[in-house]
């Protein structure tokens, strides 16, 4: 096994456990587009459409029509700021935190269940090689970011 035989097997690992920790379509109709703009409402907070646009990298007619569906299933809610009427700052609804929330249940289950394939041994030598692995990426990303 070479390094890139590793990083192949390692891509679609990664590949497979998003793909299985996608809600099933009828316990949550949101497309992965949907889903992501709800992470990123959550994440940062009320935004205005433009921010959210920019941040998922879409249009803003594309974030109109995304958020209106998030809107009618209750997840977000829209304002209108008083200093300028022409904006539209989303937010995300009680529902939508109860719906990120299972979904954080739903992915730590999922995600905990892998590991009864590993012995105790196993798990631990995973742990520690994950925090090896770990460290330069977000020593990079905070360099990048001027933030961790």
């Amino acid at each position: 096994m070479d390094r890139e035989e590793l990083a192949v097997e390692l891509q679609k690992l990664i590949r497979q456990m998003q793909y299985g920790f996608r809600p099933h379509p009828k316990t949550l109709p949101l497309r992965p587009g949907e889903m992501r703009a709800l992470w990123i409402i959550a994440r940062h907070g009320p935004l205005e459409k433009s921010e959210l646009a920019e941040i998922l990298g879409i249009s803003k007619p594309l974030v109109s029509s995304l958020a209106r569906t998030l809107e009618e299933l209750g997840l977000i809610s829209q304002t209108v700021p008083d200093h300028d009427r022409r904006r539209r700052v989303i937010e995300l609804a009680g529902n939508g935190q109860k719906v990120l929330d299972e979904m954080k249940a739903l992915r730590r289950e999922r995600m905990t269940s892998l590991f009864e394939r590993l012995t105790t041994e196993e798990q631990e030598l995973l742990y520690a090689l994950l925090l090896k692995l770990r460290g330069p990426i977000e020593d990079e990303m905070g360099h990048r970011k001027g933030t961790l």
